[in-house]
């Protein structure tokens, strides 16, 4: 857990701070106790027996059906480039296809289509202004310009799918590292979007574990 170490000044004060009588208190909340617990909660039990065991009992899982082979690249490099597609290159472009397609408001070019899976947006300026701005409460962080291309995207995405006549619901996921940016997100959504084909999920990465969306930004 993330916050044990915050804990440890506090955890031995209290230890100094119990009453000289109270001996059994002190036994258990001895340093050496408090050592032994924070080895215990802050080391993976399953690292360990996986570092001590047999290597003919352990290995990688290196084959993925999850992914389309495009968005698979992309997170490669923390696997050394071992990841592999489980899913052949000819079913893959049925199973996978998003058949969105999106053009720019200036000439008609395609800034999505159903040949790519991945795109990367830079939110970090605006004619050389940095886009970031920090949260007056605590240290989680927005950048309004994101919120802004995030609702834009999500409305020609459906407007994509409308004008293919789409009639189910495509499910959008949209994830961020921080709160703040959660709720900016949210609110530029609810204020500029009007959804009929896609169904929005904007969360925190800690709440999004474990979800699989079709479309994720």
């Amino acid at each position: 857990p993330p916050l044990f170490g915050e804990h440890a000044v506090t955890c031995y004060d209290y230890i100094q701070d119990i009453d000289d009588d109270d001996q059994e208190t002190k036994d258990l909340l001895s340093p050496a106790n408090y050592d032994r617990f924070e080895e215990l909660v802050t080391n993976s039990l399953f690292k360990r027996h996986y570092e001590q065991a047999d290597p003919a009992n352990k290995g990688p899982l290196l084959k993925q059906y999850r992914m389309h082979r495009e968005i698979m690249d992309v997170v490669n490099m923390f696997y050394d480039s071992k990841l592999e597609a489980g899913i052949p290159v000819d079913t893959e472009v049925h199973s996978k296809a998003h058949h969105a397609v999106i053009r720019s408001y200036q000439g008609g070019v395609s800034l999505v289509s159903p040949d790519h899976h991945a795109y990367w947006i830079d939110s970090s300026s605006l004619h050389g202004t940095p886009a970031y701005e920090t949260q007056a409460r605590g240290s989680s962080k927005f950048n309004r310009l994101e919120a802004v291309l995030i609702a834009k995207m999500v409305q020609q995405i459906d407007d994509s799918y409308r004008a293919a006549g789409c009639t189910d619901k495509v499910e959008v996921g949209i994830i961020s590292f921080y709160a703040a940016q959660v709720r900016e997100i949210r609110q530029e959504i609810s204020k500029k979007c009007k959804l009929t084909c896609v169904s929005c999920d904007v969360n925190t990465v800690d709440r999004f574990q474990g979800k699989e969306k079709p479309i994720v930004i």
